[in-house]
């Protein structure tokens, strides 16, 4: 840890711990991690992708993928076992694997080309530990907390983002309207072993300085954010001098109104952490 001693005249005024850190940890590509994943231009093999059945040979897994007009011109489940159901259904899925964690924020899904058989509804479970294949969680809704309901043929941002390596889209079906799906997923690799952090938003100081997080992408409980990540990972070094673009790039918390402030990360692995602060 290094303590920097430059007096800040005008931020003295006020007793504040304001932070700067460069973590071990960022997003790639695209600083807002909203990038295609590779699924319409084929960046996601063909072995990566598999379905839990398919209508037919044409409309296989594979054919599944954004804007892809080949084959049946989408991936098709085989509906035929449910026929003399009700529905809804929730049993088949198109997955992804990855080698890797991404972070996931948003779907786009898409009918099947040439035709008018989409899907209405989705659903979303995921994977955390390629160590064990078959260690999928639903993705819950944060308030009803039940797994949430994703409006088909259009693009959903997941809010928080996922952090996974395995992804599965489940539709809802009804036994005898044949759904069928093309998509693409948007985010960014990760590099590094940082899931989220949490930590009470920072504070603005007399109206001019402002030391928020304001590039946090998870949720938001009053002053309390969660399940994101923003500023400390994403890979920018803010300018050393903190009254510069008014403090930009930094978070910091005023000492009467957050008195005790603290961050909490969690990691898939160790991880070694380096800071640059000064109390004032």
């Amino acid at each position: 840890m290094a303590h920097d001693q430059r007096p800040y005249t005008d931020i003295d005024k006020e007793r504040s711990l304001i932070l700067r850190l460069s973590v071990g940890s960022r997003t790639n590509a695209t600083l807002d991690c909203f990038s295609p994943l590779g699924m319409e231009d084929g960046g996601i093999r063909d072995i990566d992708i598999r379905a839990t059945s398919s209508l037919n040979a044409s409309a296989s897994a594979i054919h599944g993928r954004l804007n892809h007009i080949g084959g049946y011109g989408g991936w098709c489940p085989d509906q035929q076992p449910y026929y003399n159901g009700t529905g809804p259904i929730h049993k088949e899925f198109i997955q992804v694997e990855f080698p890797s964690p991404f972070r996931i924020k948003g779907i786009i899904t898409q009918p099947r080309a040439r035709g008018v058989e989409g899907i209405r509804r989705f659903l979303v479970s995921y994977r955390q530990d390629q160590e064990n294949n078959e260690k999928y969680a639903w993705l819950y809704d944060g308030r009803s907390h039940k797994p949430r309901f994703f409006q088909g043929n259009s693009l959903s941002e997941l809010k928080p983002p996922l952090v996974a390596d395995g992804i599965r889209i489940i539709p809802e079906i009804f036994p005898r309207r044949q759904v069928c799906l093309r998509f693409e997923l948007l985010g960014c690799q990760i590099e590094g072993a940082i899931v989220t952090y949490k930590m009470l938003q920072g504070n603005s100081l007399d109206g001019r300085y402002n030391f928020t997080d304001s590039s946090y992408d998870g949720l938001t409980e009053g002053r309390f954010l969660f399940f994101g990540l923003g500023m400390l990972t994403d890979g920018r070094l803010a300018n050393e001098d903190l009254t510069v673009n008014n403090g930009l790039g930094w978070i910091g918390w005023n000492m009467i109104e957050t008195p005790k402030p603290y961050i909490i990360f969690d990691f898939f692995e160790q991880k070694n952490l380096h800071f640059s602060y000064f109390p004032l």
